[in-house]
């Protein structure tokens, strides 16, 4: 467990090269792809889903990189391989919560001071949680809204006291305006029903009043 903490500072730390050996001439960096980029935080726990992107920058001018993510048990630190790519770079979504180590292996073609090294860091993906507020008001660009983390399947139907579908939506992180056909509802109560799973595999069958205030 040492060794992941070192590697988690390293990584995150600025300009930081990834090098557990002095002579190994390769520098690793990692984006949150699905936040614009943003370089990874290394006190943030992750939602899921979370595209992540990691890449080697070497002055190799031959060489083999072999990149693995591992998923590691808690209890027994006993880990299990989910992804193994080969090349330079590698885009990976992260869907199931837990702790997990992304290792790269760089072994030359060519004549070099060293035979191979081994780069390693860890994610940690937070569990789910789903909440449905009871109340909003749909004045301005308000929305009805869930609060969530780590969801990733989901949907969510509105419907009026007598039972009709009004609005359905399948993005935890969209909502419902208040309208149907353009025109605001009414106020007063109406009835939400959410069928969603989490990335921890927890399945969320949940159902509220929602009053409609102005």
């Amino acid at each position: 467990m040492k060794q992941i903490l070192f590697s988690i500072f390293c990584l995150f730390s600025s300009a930081c090269v990834l090098a557990q050996q002095s002579s190994c001439p390769v520098e690793v960096k990692a984006y949150v792809t699905s936040s614009n980029n943003e370089p990874l935080d290394e006190d943030k726990e992750f939602p899921a889903p979370v595209e992540i992107r990691f890449e080697a920058i070497s002055t190799l001018t031959e060489a083999l990189y072999i990149w693995k993510i591992f998923q590691i048990d808690p209890d027994t630190n006993d880990t299990t391989t989910v992804m193994r790519y080969a090349d330079q770079s590698v885009t990976y979504t992260f869907k199931e919560s837990g702790l997990f180590q992304a290792q790269l292996e760089v072994v030359p073609k060519e004549t070099s001071d060293f035979t191979s090294c081994d780069l390693d860091f860890s994610i940690r993906i937070g569990e789910a949680d789903l909440k449905l507020p009871n109340a909003f008001s749909p004045n301005g660009n308000n929305k009805y809204r869930v609060r969530y983390k780590s969801i990733v399947r989901f949907k969510a139907s509105i419907y009026n006291r007598s039972g009709k579908l009004l609005y359905s939506w399948r993005d935890p992180a969209e909502g419902w305006d208040g309208r149907v056909g353009g025109q605001i509802v009414p106020t007063g109560v109406y009835f939400i029903i959410v069928d969603a799973q989490g990335a921890d595999g927890k399945v969320y069958k949940l159902s509220k009043d929602i009053n409609v205030l102005r």
